[in-house]
């Protein structure tokens, strides 16, 4: 009997033998909200943590900096940045980067499910890669417009050099929308180049390495890691060197057609690094999502 009473108010399992789903807030929100929210925060993850990264390794060369750094550098925008006067204004840089990190990162993952959905179930093709990579560079090319004139007039308010001053005092004056479109055409250009590139490119390099070329995981990701960085530099050279149609038809009957890829070497150095570091660090937090089952 007590037993039996015991047992009394204790709810039977389901046929398949696990236990019912679990009630409350939290499964709830996990279930409606989070997939929405978890590519902006896991693009917002990787945004800091790359920045951070950057900035860690720069601060330790230029904060107490060699002579032989004073003689290379004393003359770059990049020196005075991370002097003693200026460090305060790296914290603004590394939220501004994280944010935009962030939409570009969380936006091309909806888009990207988007396109699944209509593939039903089916990874995206290359044509929906690349409208795909298009679109959310597109939209965080524009974010990045007010918020980098914001950063740079804090550069200028805070006594950086004169080839800072002039051009962010004026910037800083521009703090309206009206004057943010005036001459933001090239820049908007190369930065949805460059994230285009990068975006459009990581997915098919990585599906292609594992399964037609039996690459495994880790090295399938650094190699489409690298992949997306030289396309990346690649679009972004291409977009930099014409500035028109006609431009482009001018180029291409003087010099040929190699001339579009001019200074893609060095903006490889450049951009490469950064994009590896993103695409390793958004893929280490979906494995541990994953193996806290999230």
């Amino acid at each position: 009997m007590e037993e039996r009473e015991e047992n009394v108010g204790m709810k039977p399992l389901s046929k398949s033998g696990s236990s019912p789903p679990p009630s409350g807030p939290n499964p709830r929100w996990m279930q409606h909200y989070w997939p929405s929210v978890k590519p902006f925060v896991h693009g917002g993850a990787a945004g800091f943590f790359t920045t951070f990264t950057y900035f860690a390794h720069s601060a330790t060369l230029f904060y107490f900096p060699s002579p032989d750094i004073v003689a290379r550098f004393q003359n770059t925008p990049t020196f005075h940045l991370f002097s003693k006067e200026n460090i305060k204004i790296i914290p603004r840089v590394i939220l501004a980067d994280t944010f935009i990190t962030s939409q570009l990162l969380g936006l091309f993952e909806i888009l990207r499910r988007k396109a699944i959905s209509t593939n039903d179930g089916m990874p995206p093709m290359l044509h929906q890669e690349a409208a795909c990579g298009l679109a959310a560079g597109a939209v965080a090319a524009f974010i990045r417009v007010p918020l980098y004139l914001h950063v740079g007039y804090c550069k200028a308010k805070i006594g950086s050099p004169n080839f800072f001053a002039k051009p962010w005092t004026l910037a800083g004056l521009a703090r309206y929308p009206k004057r943010w479109t005036k001459g933001m055409g090239p820049y908007v250009r190369s930065r949805t180049s460059l994230d285009f590139g990068m975006l459009a490119s990581y997915n098919p390099s990585l599906r292609y390495l594992k399964e037609s070329c039996g690459f495994s995981q880790s090295d399938a990701q650094l190699g489409a890691s690298a992949i997306s960085g030289l396309c990346a530099a690649a679009c972004e050279t291409a977009f930099r060197n014409v500035s028109s149609l006609d431009s482009a038809l001018k180029i291409l009957k003087s010099r040929g057609p190699l001339a579009f890829c001019t200074g893609i070497p060095s903006s490889f150095v450049i951009y490469a690094p950064n994009v590896m570091v993103t695409w390793a660090v958004l893929e280490e937090i979906r494995k541990q999502e994953k193996s806290i089952g999230g």
